[in-house]
């Protein structure tokens, strides 16, 4: 009986909030009163990623991989294997359109990079949590000790692990370097969009992928060792 009470409910409340949704549309003005600016279009392209994209594409690969599976072929898509990329014309399309000059463009390449650092950093915040494994690769080891002894962390930014990672958790050391570059590379476009400048030097900062994978893949590797030899 509570059972069916609490479904009862549960539909009620489902069937209260569709009807809002529907209202709400229908009181929606469809008709835009002003024009969209180059950014604006990427906030809004960019939202697709937030909203879908950013967990749609890794569970498309899972089924990419078990499918593989299903048929006989026991090896997995190769990490690095471009399957899915993604570009956009937004800001970009210089062909006669007035409004996008190269200034433009700069700005919308930096709120991309904005965006996307910020995506990463709040899902290796996430992994910080999950990755408390004691059991470890040599090369994730030394890889570990040499950031644990050079890094200085500014900790103020950070939600938790606020403190510096012991060298004894070294998922999390090499994992909270990635984390500090990512908060860089945030800061940094977000300065250079609102001010034109930053004193965050760009070398402290992600400007490309070679510069993400070695560590992450350090990681990774370490993990699936782990796991074969358990």
């Amino acid at each position: 009986m509570q059972s069916q009470n609490l479904w009862c409910r549960n539909s009620i409340s489902t069937t209260h909030n569709e009807a809002l949704e529907i209202q709400a549309a229908f009181r929606r003005d469809e008709i835009r009163r002003t024009s969209l600016t180059p950014q604006d279009e990427m906030r809004a392209g960019m939202s697709y990623f937030h909203e879908t994209i950013w967990k749609g594409v890794p569970k498309f690969l899972r089924r990419v991989d078990t499918t593989l599976k299903n048929i006989g072929i026991n090896e997995c898509v190769p990490y690095n294997a471009p399957l899915i990329q993604f570009s956009s014309w937004m800001g970009g399309d210089r062909d006669g359109n007035p409004r996008v000059t190269p200034e433009v463009t700069q700005d919308v390449c930096l709120l991309a990079r904005m965006m996307a650092a910020n995506l990463h950093y709040s899902q290796i915040e996430d992994l910080m949590f999950e990755l408390s494994m004691w059991r470890y690769s040599d090369e994730l080891r030394v890889r570990a000790e040499e950031l644990h002894r050079s890094s200085k962390r500014d900790a103020k930014h950070y939600i938790e692990f606020w403190k510096q990672v012991p060298a004894s958790e070294p998922y999390r050391v090499i994992l909270s370097d990635v984390r500090d570059k990512l908060y860089q590379t945030r800061e940094r476009s977000r300065h250079l969009l609102a001010h034109d400048i930053s004193d965050i030097p760009e070398e402290g900062t992600f400007t490309n992928i070679e510069q993400v994978s070695p560590s992450l893949l350090a990681s990774i590797f370490s993990l699936l060792n782990i796991l074969l030899l358990s």
